[in-house]
């Protein structure tokens, strides 16, 4: 009588308990699926220069000038516009801040980003000694250019007028104030001088008609080219 009691307070076991855990493996699959789906759809350039640029500005994370390459630098494609978003709003921004000179600005070419700055905001006419007035505009640029770790090339340009003084043609002073400015990035800015190039152009690439006055003035100016990673083999002796 008693073993028939006790048959009768036995619990038959739960045949369905493996569902229970089935269906938690399944959920929790589920959701490291999704997790690693949406780290994948993530555009990192622009995340990463996204961060780089918050803590510039907030001051995180120590100073990016004359930090070497490492995390925290970007050096992509130009051509996917990835990691340079971030320069050319910043370049823009300083510029409206500035109040920069007609013709400044910058544009995205097959060589890469180029940063126009007019003559005016940087140089006295016919002279290359950078203005007292342009150092904290070349420090700001600095700063920009160390969010990345592409290449750069300081061109200077001139319009066709006859120089005076110091310089005995257009080539001479383009090239000084290329130069001129290169030195400043890396003194004043901290920029790593592998990464510069200087160069001048004197008047024979201009983008105006020098015919014109206003056409002359866009002609003097020097374009700050952070150069498409395509080109880095022309660059590469530089590391």
């Amino acid at each position: 009588m008693s073993r028939k009691k006790h048959a009768e307070h036995e619990k038959e076991p739960n045949q369905e308990r493996w569902l229970l855990t089935y269906a938690d493996l399944i959920t929790l699959l589920m959701i490291f699926f999704v997790v690693m789906y949406a780290l994948s759809s993530a555009d990192t350039a622009k995340f990463q220069a996204l961060s780089t640029s918050l803590r510039f500005v907030f001051g995180g994370g120590g100073s990016l000038i004359g930090t070497s390459p490492g995390p925290g630098l970007i050096s992509v494609p130009l051509e996917s516009e990835s990691g340079m978003d971030v320069v050319l709003e910043e370049f823009e921004k300083h510029l409206a801040q500035a109040g920069s000179a007609a013709g400044s600005g910058a544009q995205y070419e097959d060589r890469g980003l180029v940063l126009t700055l007019q003559e005016k905001m940087l140089f006295e006419p016919g002279r290359a000694d950078i203005t007292p007035q342009a150092g904290a505009q070349l420090k700001m640029l600095a700063r920009i250019l160390n969010l990345v770790n592409n290449y750069v090339r300081v061109e200077g340009h001139t319009d066709n007028a006859p120089v005076a003084g110091a310089f005995r043609s257009n080539w001479q002073l383009s090239t000084q104030r290329a130069a001129n400015i290169a030195e400043f990035l890396v003194r004043e800015g901290g920029v790593r001088p592998q990464r510069l190039a200087a160069a001048g152009y004197g008047e024979y690439r201009p983008i105006a008609d020098n015919r014109e006055r206003e056409g002359r003035a866009k002609n003097r100016r020097v374009e700050v080219i952070l150069l498409n990673k395509k080109f880095d083999a022309t660059e590469r002796n530089a590391r």
